[in-house]
């Protein structure tokens, strides 16, 4: 896959690229899907109490029509993700070596990332994240009524 830089110029947040992978492959390669199961860390942006993770994916579930499933690995835990394990040994070997003077350098040998078993792996910029947002508590229960 192709190393991108985010063509909509604002932030490629974790539910962006959930929905670009949806758009650009798992639609491609899973006609007939009808959910998706993302697995998660608990820490950062897509933790498991991060209101606007949840606000997010639930307006990417409406948009796309799919039941989206979130299990959370428990804090300390994701070190036993097995695709993020097998990724990043490859990614460190290709950049070994390599000087990694801007982030887009970076951006680009994780791209041009590559297995002899097929692995291959896409990479985008994300230049934009807002300071803050808060999502009240109420936003999240109202938008889980709906359901």
């Amino acid at each position: 896959m192709p190393t991108r830089l985010s063509s909509r110029g604002g932030s490629l947040s974790c539910d962006d690229a959930i929905r670009a992978w949806i758009e650009r492959i798992g639609a491609k390669r899973y006609r007939r899907m009808r959910e998706l199961t993302i697995t998660a860390d608990c820490g950062g942006s897509n933790g498991a109490r991060v209101r606007l993770w949840k606000v997010k994916l639930q307006k990417l579930a409406d948009a796309s029509g799919l039941t989206l499933r979130v299990p959370h690995y428990p804090p300390g835990t994701s070190k036993w993700n097995r695709i993020e394990h097998g990724m990043f040994c490859h990614i460190t070997q290709n950049w070994r070596g390599q000087p990694l003077e801007s982030r887009m350098a970076v951006v680009e040998l994780i791209g041009a990332t590559t297995t002899k078993t097929g692995l291959t792996i896409e990479c985008a910029l994300d230049d934009c994240h807002p300071a803050s947002r808060v999502v009240s508590r109420a936003l999240v229960n109202w938008r889980s009524r709906r359901l």
